[in-house]
């Protein structure tokens, strides 16, 4: 595994989730599966992407602008311009370090 990974503005994997836009940037391959890195654009007043879980690595979330919904089983919490929030995989699936 290389000690950097260089991803240049243009480059990384777009997905389109229809109200959802997304340019992967890192899916845990270049990590050691520990963090997932993209760039996502929702447009206003949309729910985002459906709640999920990676199994093998983290993700980290910051919030440009606007306020973003993230929902965790049925509790929800709006992040305004600014917050950082952060999910991680079940922990009886994280490999010990």
């Amino acid at each position: 595994m290389s000690s950097i990974s260089i991803v240049l503005p243009g480059e990384g994997e777009p997905v389109d989730l229809g109200t959802t836009t997304m340019r992967i940037l890192e899916d845990g391959r270049t990590t050691d599966e520990r963090i997932g890195i993209t760039v996502a654009t929702l447009a206003p007043h949309t729910d985002g992407p459906p709640q999920h879980r990676h199994g093998r690595h983290d993700e980290g979330f910051y919030v440009i602008s606007g306020t973003a919904r993230f929902t965790s089983g049925n509790t929800g919490y709006d992040a305004p311009t600014g917050t950082a929030a952060t999910t991680a995989p079940p922990t009886s699936t994280k490999a010990s370090r």
